[in-house]
């Protein structure tokens, strides 16, 4: 497992550099004063080092200081790997050589005991200005027979050209030093201070390379560590750290993915995670960064993931009851969890994502919408009712017959009451009614979101709510002048009838005849009225409401996310008039026609009768409500003009980026399988990214059987998962590095070989 960073120095010569060096230069840097080099290097917290003489190589030395490490009182120091810096014309006609830090794989004692001996069998330089050449370079390292890296020393940019110094550059040394980079012959660039590292960062990305650079104290004088030697001015004891296991293999792993190894944070990097999970009695730690958990299928990778997090499942009791499991937290972590299939499935019913209002914002006009569409369809019923009204009258008028009849010798003893007066509508209650709806949502407005509305949005505000308050207050008095007038309307009214009722049982025969034609004169005569009036009224029909925006916008860690309402920016009269009514009256001009109830009954969708109209017509209009404020939602990267896609693969990884990459509370993020539904081409050119990117923030955990996820990832811990007859899990756990998980990895992921592979062969003996 990996947590912590360790501090490298791969360039550190001894009394064996002599005969390069001026007379006297090394002579106290020799067997005999190990112990001031490795009191030094522990006061530097140096964890892992090689001494790299000029073309030799000094096995008592390094057998000397690996006994001594790793223990009291120089147990900082973990590791020593066997190395040499060779001076090589890598091209025919370079005029200068490069030198070339060769740190040797230090697992075969026996060879590293005849790497003097290899290199004299091919030739030993002994005149300080000669350089191998490539082939006689080739020769050695075959010859030694140990897998090797190769660090090229570089002074300065990678622009440097060729011959134009004396600095043993790659650049210096070769006319085209990319192609060195770009064809894996050379595994790292060496600089030696800040400054040179960021000019050959920016060389690199020129070149379109992820190439490992580090930095070596190149240290002469042992007493002057980390210094060359006592002449040197200021030492900033800049030094290379990188997250591996101090050995060849963690070395190794190192550089070939300088991004996920070098300058990682250490442990510690979150107060709440996951510290450990113990197995039937034995503790396995969990890494901070990335975990990958693998095995066969059926060794209960998905229980221990749930368990992590404390899912009971039904389906694992048999497992569950076999194996004692504890898991120990620090802090209080808050734990996310993706169960195998769950954005799958979550994107087939469309809810991953959708109308999270993490990401979505509501759409402000929806409730304006229902608004309009309601009120036009009851200002369309209102046009037809006052159409049929108007109808009704002149066939009123039409049907009353008067005959002239004479009672002028007729007297009436009793006083005949007439009270030709409506109830007036109260137009006022009904404005004050709207406006107080609308003042409510405003005010409502106001008070959820008075921390915006502040300054000049406040005064304007509170100016609007209290001038609305007022205009109420004007209506308000209007509608009581008008309630009250019908009251007293309405008792007169009343007493009249009463009155009237009362002197018709007291009129004789003649006189309630004359009596009866004077009220068929008076109907007559209101009857009129009213037509007249009613033809004075305006009837227009009403205007269909202007399309309002439907969408909403939200910007959020890089993306835009876009609901959209169906209504959004659309002229729905048409589609309005397809869910009102039958086929024969879907446009204005025949609603026009009607003039009866019956012919309304007819005109309203999915009715049969006059009593039904309001119902039906109110059903109708809900109906096209609901279809036509549906919302849809989409997903753009601010930058790029295309909705993301919505296939599974393409949701799942927008989804990976928003809650791995984004600004999510989660502190550990659990996700069985994460490869499924996204092509490996996606894997290794977005997914493996966003892993990357979120290793020192968040710790995740994760169930694979995709070794791009394990071997190109670098994941920092890997637990495999096997199960005995007894259903007792076993595990292996450690970073890839371990002794045995390489080859674990490479014989239980199906391409976990050939990813292995890949990533190491460059670092082969041949």
């Amino acid at each position: 497992m990996l947590n912590d960073n360790i501090r490298i120095d791969l360039h550190i010569h001894s009394k064996s550099s002599e005969y390069k060096e001026m007379n006297g230069y090394v002579d106290e840097s020799n067997i005999d004063n190990v112990d001031i080099l490795l009191s030094k290097l522990e006061e530097n917290d140096i964890n892992l080092i090689s001494i790299t003489d000029h073309n030799r190589f000094d096995y008592q030395l390094y057998d000397k200081i690996k006994s001594l490490i790793g223990k009291e009182p120089y147990n900082k120091v973990k590791n020593i790997l066997p190395g040499i810096e060779f001076d090589v014309n890598l091209e025919d006609n370079s005029t200068t050589s490069c030198h070339i830090v060769c740190i040797f794989d230090d697992e075969k004692s026996d060879r590293i005991k005849e790497i003097s001996d290899a290199i004299k069998r091919i030739r030993e330089l002994t005149d300080p200005n000669d350089a191998y050449s490539i082939e006689e370079f080739e020769k050695v390292l075959y010859e030694i027979g140990l897998n090797v890296v190769l660090i090229a020393h570089q002074k300065s940019g990678l622009d440097t050209p060729v011959g134009s110094k004396t600095h043993h550059s790659l650049s210096e040394s070769t006319s085209n030093p990319g192609e060195w980079i770009k064809t894996g012959y050379i595994n790292a660039l060496e600089y030696q201070t800040p400054r040179v590292q960021g000019i050959l960062k920016n060389n690199l990305r020129e070149i379109k390379e992820k190439f490992a650079t580090i930095t070596g104290s190149d240290c002469h004088v042992w007493s002057a560590y980390p210094k060359k030697d006592f002449s040197q001015g200021e030492c900033n004891n800049y030094v290379t750290k990188i997250k591996s296991l101090p050995t060849f293999k963690g070395l190794v792993m190192a550089l070939s993915s300088p991004d996920t190894r070098f300058d990682r944070k250490n442990e510690g990097i979150s107060n709440d995670y996951i510290e450990s999970i113990k197995i039937n009695g034995e503790k396995y730690e969990l890494s901070t960064g990335i975990n990958a958990i693998i095995g066969e299928n059926g060794s209960g990778k998905t229980f221990i993931l749930n368990k992590l997090k404390d899912i009971k499942d039904p389906k694992y009791r048999i497992i569950d009851k076999s194996n004692e499991i504890k898991v120990t937290k620090t802090g209080n972590p808050e734990i996310l969890i993706i169960k195998q299939g769950e954005i799958i499935e979550k994107v087939k019913e469309g809810k991953l994502l959708d109308n999270n209002s993490d990401f979505y914002d509501e759409i402000a006009t929806v409730e304006e919408f229902k608004e309009n569409i309601k009120n036009y369809v009851e200002n369309l019923k209102k046009y037809i009712n006052n159409k049929i009204k108007e109808n009704e009258k002149e066939n009123n008028i039409n049907e009353m017959k008067i005959q002239i009849k004479d009672f002028i010798e007729v007297k009436n003893y009793y006083v005949s009451l007439n009270v030709d007066t409506d109830i007036i509508d109260n137009i006022p209650a009904k404005r004050k009614a709207s406006l107080n709806s609308q003042y409510k949502k405003l005010l409502q407005e106001y008070n959820n979101n008075k921390a915006y509305y502040i300054a000049e949005k406040k005064t304007i505000m509170e100016s609007v709510l209290t001038a609305l308050q007022e205009l109420m207050d004007i209506i308000q008095r209007e509608a009581e002048k008008v309630e009250n007038n019908n009251k007293i309307t309405n008792v007169v009214i009343s007493v009249f009838k009463e009155k009237d009722i009362e002197f018709s049982k007291e009129r004789t025969s003649q006189e309630k005849e004359k009596e009866d034609y004077i009220l068929e004169i008076r109907n007559f005569a209101s009857e009129i009225k009213k037509y007249l009036d009613s033809k004075e009224l305006k009837n227009d029909y009403p205007v269909f409401p202007k399309e309002i925006d439907g969408a909403s916008v939200k910007c959020k860690d890089g993306f835009m996310f876009i609901k959209e309402a169906k209504y959004n920016n659309l002229n729905l009269q048409n589609p309005l008039y397809k869910s009102l009514f039958t086929q024969a009256y879907q446009n204005p001009e025949r609603i026009k026609t009607i003039v009866n109830k019956d012919m309304f009954a007819k005109a309203v969708s999915g009715i049969t009768s006059v009593d039904m109209i309001e119902t039906g017509l109110e059903q109708n209009v809900q109906k096209f409500i609901e279809e036509y404020t549906k919302e849809e939602t989409r997903i753009r990267k601010e930058n790029g003009s295309a909705d993301i896609g919505t296939t599974p693969g393409e949701v799942a990884l927008t989804f990976y980026e928003l809650t791995l990459l984004g600004n999510s509370n989660c502190d550990v993020i659990l996700i069985d399988q994460p490869e499924d539904d996204i092509s490996m081409k996606r894997i290794e050119k977005y997914m493996l990214e966003f892993f990357n990117r979120v290793r020192d923030k968040k710790q995740v955990i994760f169930v694979t059987h995709n070794p791009l996820l394990v071997v190109n990832l670098d994941v920092d811990n890997i637990i495999y998962l096997s199960k005995n007859r007894g259903n007792k899990i076993e595990v292996q756990s450690g970073c890839l590095e371990s002794s045995n998980l390489i080859e674990i990895v490479s014989q239980s992921l199906d391409g976990g070989k050939e990813a292995i592979e890949r990533r190491l062969k460059v670092y082969g003996n041949s």
